[in-house]
């Protein structure tokens, strides 16, 4: 398994990866509202979201086995976490922690300790963001049809995802050369 940033001849393959995981495991939990609402503004040709990820205020990372790429996990130059999907034949394998490691290897690269990451976590995904050590900020709210729980991590280099690991030059954080 490679983990590393998505290139941007990758992006359509990325915005798949994250519709039909979405479809499967996110849109049960949301009103068709919600689910329209998030195609138009995250997948469609239009989607602010796909503007964001072109002008690079998003970082993408995918993880890689071979050429397919099996999971997505995004962060934005504010420290927010905005889309983190894996396939479902990949899932409870610890790829999704990897790639949040290699995230966080990312933003420390960018600021120092401590800092926070914050995100709105689909019902769907919250024992995972739990797992890494987020904790809820505020109930669980609907917003056009999108079902969220605000969650933030604050990360001091005490943390539950070994940020020493981090630190280090290893396989979850280092690029292949392009």
């Amino acid at each position: 398994m490679m983990i590393r940033t998505i290139k941007q001849n990758e992006y359509r393959e990325m915005f798949d990866l994250i519709w039909n995981v979405f479809q499967t495991h996110v849109a049960p939990d949301w009103t068709s509202e919600g689910t329209a609402f998030f195609f138009e503004h995250f997948i469609s040709e239009n989607a602010a979201y796909r503007d964001k990820v072109q002008r690079g205020d998003e970082t993408c990372f995918g993880a890689f086995e071979g050429n397919r790429l099996v999971a997505v996990m995004t962060v934005s130059k504010h420290v927010n976490l905005s889309c983190a999907f894996v396939l479902p034949e990949y899932q409870r394998k610890g790829i999704g922690r990897k790639l949040f490691q290699h995230a966080c290897a990312h933003i420390l690269e960018e600021q120092p300790l401590p800092f926070e990451i914050r995100l709105n976590a689909s019902p769907y995904a919250v024992p995972f963001y739990r797992s890494l050590g987020f904790q809820q900020v505020a109930e669980q709210n609907e917003v056009h049809g999108m079902v969220s729980t605000p969650m933030v991590l604050c990360l001091d280099g005490n943390d539950m995802i070994s940020l020493s690991d981090l630190s280090s030059k290893n396989d979850a954080r280092s690029d292949p050369p392009t």
